[in-house]
C-alpha cells in the first residue's frame, strides 16, 4: 500500500505525474483511510493541479488558493 507520503514523493520525482495515474495512487489512499479522508488534492505552489475523486472536484484543478480568500 502507498501512504500519502509514497504519493508525494513520487509526484515530486516525476512532476509530470497524469490525472489517471494520480488516480491510481489516491484511490488506495482514499479507500483505506476508513471515510476519514473526502478528497485528496495535490498542488504546485499554491495551484491544485491534481484531485481526487476527479470527477466531484475537477472544478477545483486550476484555482490558485492564494486568490481565494480565507486560505
Amino acid at each position: 500500500m502507498i501512504g500519502v507520503n509514497g504519493l508525494s514523493i513520487y509526484i515530486k520525482m516525476d512532476n509530470t505525474i497524469s490525472q489517471s495515474d494520480f488516480n491510481s495512487f489516491a484511490h488506495e489512499i482514499y479507500h483505506s483511510s476508513g471515510q476519514l479522508i473526502r478528497t485528496i488534492a495535490y498542488l504546485t505552489d499554491t495551484t491544485i493541479t491534481h484531485t481526487f475523486p476527479y470527477e466531484e472536484n475537477r472544478a477545483t484543478v486550476g484555482i490558485d488558493l492564494a486568490d481565494v480568500e480565507g486560505q
